[in-house]
């Protein structure tokens, strides 16, 4: 799955919410094995968290605070 799709279906799980994998296929619109390798990704990238309670897994789209530009840092 390309970058920016998976980009644009993470931008759509809500923020700091735990949902089960069957909850987060129903938001994206995806059969269950697809928002499976979303979450993969998404988890790779590191913009979704997971949380195992058991047999259960929670996932959880956290915030990513991007690093500082480059060409911002003053120049020595």
């Amino acid at each position: 799955m390309n970058g920016a799709p998976v980009a644009d279906r993470i931008n759509q799980l809500p923020f700091q919410r735990w949902l089960p994998v069957d909850e987060l296929a129903r938001t994206l619109g995806l059969p269950s094995e697809q928002a499976e390798r979303v979450l993969r990704a998404g988890r790779r990238r590191g913009s979704i968290t997971v949380n195992r309670q058991g047999e259960q897994h929670l996932f959880m789209r956290i915030a990513r605070h991007p690093l500082p530009s480059a060409r911002l840092r003053p120049s020595p």
